[in-house]
């Protein structure tokens, strides 16, 4: 997560008005650095953001250029909103795709409707990115992960999780003391690339 424009915790560090943007490269150009190595080399992820600022439409297309005279992929990223964008999408094309969550606004719709759709929409980004998460670590299984706990829908397999996470809190005692200590460290790590390690947490 990069914030290019500070952090609520310092405030001193926030983008807000004209003048912040007008010094934006003297202040703030590494992290403008950080943004255009990874669009240079990952394909870059969006969410959440308006993509209306005009440091980041600026800083995006001269790696647009850059990789376009060097005979590079046109597209650098995908962005990722609430309803469909077409203005926006068709702006950013072929540099960032535009992809929604919630589809299309009706063409009439009341207040208390859009907010349900907004909401509900917003609820399926967040199982979205959940899933992101999940392939991202790969390799990583989430089963005694409290955090993940509402994914595990089946009785038997709530219930397996449950005594795996007994069972690590035994195996903790015995791999801190004890004259097999060493030996059941292993069995400890393997509990905890179940996620066992965020059980307490």
């Amino acid at each position: 997560m990069l914030k290019l424009h500070g952090d609520a915790s310092e405030p001193d560090t926030v983008v807000l008005d004209r003048r912040s943007f007008v010094r934006y490269d003297a202040e703030q150009r590494p992290l403008a650095a950080v943004l255009q190595a990874t669009l240079l080399t990952r394909h870059l992820f969006v969410v959440g953001a308006s993509m209306n600022d005009d440091n980041v439409i600026r800083l995006v297309h001269e790696v647009a250029v850059l990789k376009e005279k060097r005979g590079g992929k046109a597209e650098l990223g995908t962005v990722v909103t609430l309803q469909d964008d077409p203005l926006s999408a068709e702006l950013w094309a072929p540099e960032l795709r535009y992809l929604s969550v919630g589809g299309a606004a009706p063409s009439e719709e009341t207040v208390d409707k859009r907010s349900a759709r907004m909401v509900s929409a917003a609820r399926e980004l967040d199982v979205f990115l959940d899933r992101v998460a999940q392939h991202a670590a790969r390799g990583t299984a989430t089963l005694m992960d409290p955090r993940y706990s509402a994914l595990i829908r089946d009785d038997d397999e709530r219930r397996t999780a449950q005594k795996l996470a007994q069972l690590r809190s035994w195996v903790e005692k015995w791999a801190t003391s004890g004259q097999h200590a060493e030996d059941w460290r292993d069995v400890l790590d393997a509990l905890d690339s179940a996620g066992g390690s965020s059980a307490d947490s």
